[in-house]
């Protein structure tokens, strides 16, 4: 059985992300500055993997937390769902960006999502450096063809 489930890269695709992006992120830019105001890890977010002790040496630091807000990538809801494992193990909590403040978590799973109200948007991590920083990586498309 196959499924293309790529992420999709076509200009009306971009447009309708830039246009979605810029509604939900309610004035959150992650290349701009943000403070982080609190952080916890937690091992209890809804996933079919039982076992956590894989979370038990997960952690990341402030500087972690900010690079991969930093450096992760806006992605669709079927791509959140498709090419990341959601696993027990999160970083929770707030941040600040021009007197805004916003919840966020951050998934082992290579993922993380931003939180104002009644808005959510997700990101994606596919740096190479992320085996540094999460449990599991996003699924590779080219090497499973």
């Amino acid at each position: 059985m196959s499924c293309d489930i790529s992420r999709q890269k076509d200009d009306n695709y971009n447009k309708s992300q830039d246009m979605v992006a810029k509604d939900n992120l309610t004035n959150f830019n992650h290349a701009d500055t943000f403070e982080i105001l609190n952080h916890k890890k937690t091992n209890d977010y809804p996933s079919s993997e039982t076992d956590t002790t894989i979370c038990k040496t997960w952690t990341l630091t402030v500087k972690h937390i900010k690079q991969i807000i930093k450096d992760s990538e806006l992605i669709s809801g079927p791509d959140w769902h498709h090419l990341f494992e959601h696993l027990p193990c999160s970083i929770t909590g707030q941040l600040k960006q021009k007197n805004k403040t916003f919840e966020f978590q951050i998934n082992g799973g290579s993922w993380l999502t931003i939180m104002n109200n009644d808005k959510t948007i997700y990101f994606g991590y596919f740096k190479p450096d992320g085996d540094d920083l999460f449990i599991s990586r996003p699924m590779d498309i080219e090497s499973e063809e």
